[in-house]
C-alpha cells in the first residue's frame, strides 16, 4: 500500500539526509512506479529537504563555514578561487563529485575553471603567462577533471551553462597520456547527448567537433587492443549514431557555417567511416562492424557530403577532403549509395574549378577506383556499371585528368600513374566504347610520353598498363 502513495513515500524519502549518494538512489527509484516517481520529484524540490546539501556546497564554495580559520590575504579565503590559485585541483575535482547534485555548485566552479584556464589574449600577455596556464591545465587534467566534469553534464542535462561550460573546458584540457579509451568513449557519448539535444546551437556544436576529433584521432590512428574492443561505442555512442549526427549538424548548419566548421565536421566523418571500413574488412571485427551499422543511412551522409561539395566551390582544402570522405563511405556501404555518378561529377568541377589541383585529382581518382571495385563486390549488373562509366565519358574525365597530370607531373607520379592505370584497365575491361576512346585519343602514348622521365615502369602500376595495351590493342 505504502509503495502506492506519494505522500507516505515522500515522508520516508524525507527521513534520510540529503548526500550526494542519496540523490543517486532517489533518482534510480524513480523507474521503480509512478508514485516514486512523483515523490522523488517532490523530494528533490523540496527546499527543506535539500537545504543541508545546499549549505555543505555553498560552504565548500566559500570555504568560510563555521570552524575555518581565516588567513591573510583574505583572497584565499575564498574556496573555489583559492583552490584555483593554489593549484588545489583535486580538492576542485572532489568537490565537483560531491556536490554533483546541486546545478550551483556546479555552474560556480565550471565558470571559475573557464577564467583561470582559458589561455590569456592581449598585448600585455607573456609567453610566461600563457605556459603558467598550459600547465595548470595538464595539472587538472591529471587530476581527473575530465571525468567529474562529463559527470555534471549528464547529471544536469538540461542545464544549458552547464552544458557550455562544461564543453568549453572539455575542448581546452589536454588528454592523459597514455590515452584512456574509456574515458574517452565516456565524453564522446557525453558530447554526443549534448550535439543532439542542442543542434541549432552553433558555438556549441563548433566545441563538441574539436573534442571529438581530439578523442577519435586515438581510435582511428593509434589503435590499441582495447580501443579496438571499442570502437563500436565510439561509432554508436549510447543510442546515438555519431556519423548520422554529425551529418545532421552539418545539413542544420549549411546555410551559415564557415568553411573551417564543416572541414572539421568532415575530418570526423572520414576517420568515423575508416574505422567503420576497417571493421568491415576483419573477420574476427563482423560482429562489430553490425553493430556500428545499426541507424546508419549511407544516401543521407552522402547527400550532405555532396551538398558540401556543391556549397564550397572555393575551398580546395575542404574539397580534398570532402571528396576522400566520399570514398572511403563507398568502401563502408557502397550498395546503399544511389549518386555516384554526381560525386564523380563534382569532383571533377572541383578540378577544373581549382586548375587541375593534384590532390583534387587523387581524391577524385581514388574515389573512382573504390566506385569501380566496390561494383564488382556488390555484384553491379553490366548495364548499371556501363552507365556510370560512360557517364565518366561524357563528364569528359579523360581530358581533365590528363591536363591536371600535365601541371603536375612531378609530384607524386607514382601513385597517379598507379591510379590511372588502374581505372582505364578496370573500364576497358567490359566496355568496349572506353577501349575506343583510348585507342583512339592515343592515352597509353601520352600518359607514357609524360611519366617516362620521372616514374620506374617496374613498379605497381606496370602490370595495370600491360592489361590495357593487351585490351586496346586487339
Amino acid at each position: 500500500m505504502i509503495q502506492n502513495s506519494a505522500d507516505a513515500l515522500l515522508c520516508i524519502l524525507k527521513a534520510f539526509p540529503a548526500t550526494r549518494e542519496q540523490v543517486l538512489r532517489y533518482r534510480k527509484l524513480r523507474s521503480v512506479s509512478t508514485a516514486f516517481c512523483t515523490a522523488v520529484d517532490n523530494c528533490l524540490l523540496s527546499q527543506e529537504w535539500t537545504a543541508p546539501l545546499t549549505t555543505r556546497a555553498a560552504e565548500f564554495c566559500n570555504d568560510v563555514g563555521p570552524g575555518v580559520t581565516l588567513v591573510a590575504p583574505a583572497a584565499l579565503n575564498m574556496g573555489i578561487h583559492r583552490m584555483v590559485t593554489t593549484k588545489s585541483f583535486v580538492e576542485l575535482r572532489d568537490g565537483l563529485h560531491e556536490f554533483l547534485p546541486d546545478a550551483t555548485t556546479q555552474e560556480t566552479i565550471l565558470r571559475v575553471l573557464i577564467l583561470h584556464l582559458t589561455t590569456p589574449i592581449g598585448p600585455g600577455v607573456s609567453i610566461e603567462m600563457v605556459n603558467d596556464v598550459d600547465e595548470d591545465r595538464t595539472t587538472a587534467t591529471d587530476a581527473g577533471m575530465q571525468r567529474v566534469i562529463a559527470d555534471a553534464m549528464r547529471f544536469h542535462a538540461t542545464n544549458l551553462p552547464i552544458q557550455v561550460e562544461g564543453c568549453r573546458l572539455l575542448a581546452c584540457l589536454p588528454e592523459r597520456e597514455p590515452f584512456d579509451v574509456h574515458l574517452g568513449v565516456y565524453i564522446a557519448g557525453t558530447v554526443a547527448a549534448v550535439m543532439r539535444r542542442n543542434l541549432t546551437l552553433f558555438s556549441l556544436q563548433e566545441m563538441c567537433m574539436r573534442i571529438l576529433d581530439d578523442i577519435v584521432v586515438h581510435f582511428r590512428y593509434f589503435p590499441c587492443e582495447d580501443a579496438r574492443m571499442l570502437l563500436p561505442r565510439i561509432i554508436v555512442a549510447g543510442d546515438i549514431h555519431m556519423p548520422m549526427l554529425i551529418a545532421r549538424v552539418m545539413q542544420q548548419h549549411a546555410a551559415t557555417a564557415d568553411w573551417h566548421f564543416m572541414y572539421n565536421c568532415v575530418r570526423n566523418l572520414k576517420k568515423y567511416s575508416k574505422m567503420m571500413d576497417e571493421l568491415s574488412r576483419e573477420d574476427e571485427g563482423m560482429t562489430q562492424f553490425e553493430e556500428s551499422m545499426a541507424g546508419f543511412v549511407a544516401g543521407y551522409v552522402e547527400d550532405v557530403l555532396l551538398d558540401v561539395l556543391r556549397g564550397y566551390p572555393q575551398e580546395p582544402v575542404l574539397l580534398r577532403f570532402t571528396i576522400r570522405t566520399l570514398a572511403s563511405l563507398v568502401n563502408v556501404d557502397c550498395g546503399n549509395m544511389h549518386r555516384l555518378a554526381e560525386g564523380v561529377q563534382y569532383a571533377l568541377n572541383a578540378l577544373r574549378e581549382h586548375n587541375g589541383d593534384f590532390e583534387i585529382m587523387r581524391g577524385m581518382m581514388k574515389l573512382i577506383k573504390v566506385i569501380l571495385i566496390q561494383m564488382v563486390e556488390h555484384d553491379y549488373d553490366v548495364q548499371e556499371r556501363s552507365a556510370f562509366q560512360n557517364a565518366m565519358m561524357a563528364m569528359g574525365f579523360i581530358p581533365h585528368s590528363m591536363a591536371a597530370l600535365r601541371s603536375s607531373v612531378k609530384t607524386n607520379s607514382e601513385p597517379a600513374c598507379i591510379l590511372l592505370f588502374f581505372i582505364l584497365d578496370h573500364i576497358c575491361e567490359q566496355n568496349p566504347l572506353w577501349v575506343t576512346l583510348v585507342r583512339n585519343e592515343n592515352v597509353i602514348a601520352k600518359i607514357d610520353g609524360m611519366f617516362a622521365q620521372v616514374v620506374d615502369k617496374a613498379r605497381d602500376w606496370e602490370p595495370h598498363r600491360t592489361r590495357l595495351v593487351n585490351r586496346v590493342m586487339v
